[in-house]
């Protein structure tokens, strides 16, 4: 490598050999690369050291989330159940640990490493982890799941204003709702700014927002922890009356 940083790869991106190889002629990466992991500087160095103290005083939640923490994930989450009853779909005496970046296989092993004894890591996808000895141990991973979300605006377009105004504010509120955070709620009111900004002479008259497309609302959308909004051409409209 020649210089820092993350190194997207996307998916068909690989199509050039670095050396020729024989009989071969075409190569692609039908998947996304896995990005690593920045070097350290020392003063992130220097705090997770301190960290790792926390983690070998006591296995709890906060050892747990400073352990991935280490994998710089665009998001981290561990959710606690300790009653005798499933709450918010996590089975009774569990955690979730729930993450976005890096690979299940990182994060599962270190999980594995600062978890107390005894208590189940649950999560919807599942890795096994070899301990020291060869026994393997089932380690629970949630990925963040994509809630979809539905917007239809009414706007007000004067006759010398181009119809692509309206498309723009249209993929103003899909980029808006795309780039809220992961269990950020939608927020109704936030929905005017990115369309009036995309095209300031089309003015907004209304703005509706739904889960499903049916039941309409001028009110906040609750996202829950694993969940992050999501909207596309297929879910935003809008209209000029």
């Amino acid at each position: 490598c020649t210089q820092s940083g993350a190194i997207l790869i996307g998916p068909n991106e690989i199509t050039e050999f670095r050396s020729p190889v024989p009989a071969d002629t075409t190569v692609t990466n039908p998947e996304a690369g896995v990005t690593g992991v920045v070097y350290e500087t020392d003063p992130q160095l220097r705090a997770r050291r301190e960290r790792s103290l926390i983690q070998k005083g006591t296995n709890t939640a906060e050892a747990i989330y400073a352990a991935v923490a280490d994998l710089n994930l665009e998001f981290i989450a561990v959710l606690e159940n300790d009653t005798d009853a499933v709450v918010d779909g996590i089975p009774a005496h569990s955690f979730m640990t729930i993450a976005e970046g890096s690979t299940l296989e990182l994060i599962a092993e270190r999980v594995y490493q600062n978890k107390p004894f005894g208590i189940r890591a649950y999560g919807t996808s599942e890795v096994t982890v070899i301990d020291s000895k060869g026994y393997p141990h089932t380690i629970g991973i949630t990925r963040p799941t994509t809630k979809e979300i539905y917007v239809k605006c009414e706007v007000v377009r004067p006759e010398n204003v181009a119809i692509a105004g309206v498309r723009a504010m249209r993929d103003a509120l899909i980029d808006h709702v795309n780039s809220l955070a992961i269990a950020e709620d939608v927020i109704w009111a936030d929905m005017f700014a990115p369309a009036t900004m995309a095209s300031p002479q089309i003015k907004v008259k209304t703005v509706q927002i739904s889960f499903d497309g049916i039941t309409w609302a001028t009110t906040d959308l609750p996202i829950g922890t694993p969940e992050r909004a999501g909207a596309s051409l297929d879910t935003v409209t809008l209209a000029a009356v």
